[in-house]
């Protein structure tokens, strides 16, 4: 193999396996476990976290995700909700336009969702006023054996970056959870 290819394709492996330039907001440094604790209630334990760093193939989107759940919980498995827990995605795109046009999908899908015959149909849709450029709010009870659990998905925008934080919880108080939880994260942008 040529030397050029064989430098080249080291300089993409380093690329590919770089950690996180300092000051890049990350899924993992927004979302501490004590926060989880204190929106979801009751020990946690287990936890998922991911980083891929941002591609020409993914429309340069450097995206992370961090969620605290139950211990044992298997959220790539599970056929039931967890009784609780937080995940946060971040997608952290080089222009606003990008992050905008990402949200806008996720609000008309979220729309169709909670619609009559779609699979959250029931479920409350709001908009958010005052955290980041825009989020909305999506919640509302969750069968599972055992009783039922409330999602909250909040989904948020701040300039070039879209976060979803969602949060299940057996505590009515899930829906202002979502918002509350939403506005300390994208306080946490703006440091």
């Amino acid at each position: 193999m040529p030397t050029a290819v064989l430098h080249t394709l080291f300089a993409l492996a380093l690329l590919a396996t770089r950690p996180t330039a300092p000051g890049v907001p990350t899924a993992s440094t927004l979302l501490a476990e004590k926060d989880a604790l204190s929106w979801v209630g009751a020990p946690l334990g287990g936890t998922f976290a991911s980083d891929e760093p941002a591609s020409v193939e993914n429309g340069h989107d450097h995206r992370t995700t961090r969620a605290w759940l139950p211990r044992g919980y298997d959220l790539a498995n599970a056929d039931a909700p967890p009784a609780r827990g937080a995940l946060l995605t971040l997608h952290d795109f080089r222009d606003a336009q990008t992050a905008e046009g990402l949200f806008e999908h996720l609000h008309e899908s979220a729309a169709e969702f909670v619609a009559p015959g779609g699979p959250f149909e029931g479920h409350a849709l709001a908009d958010v006023e005052g955290v980041g450029d825009a989020a909305f709010l999506r919640r509302g009870p969750l069968p599972r054996e055992g009783g039922a659990v409330t999602l909250a998905v909040f989904t948020f925008r701040h300039g070039g970056v879209l976060g979803q934080l969602t949060l299940w919880s057996a505590a009515a108080t899930a829906d202002t959870l979502g918002v509350s939880a939403g506005r300390t994260l994208v306080a946490r942008l703006n440091r």
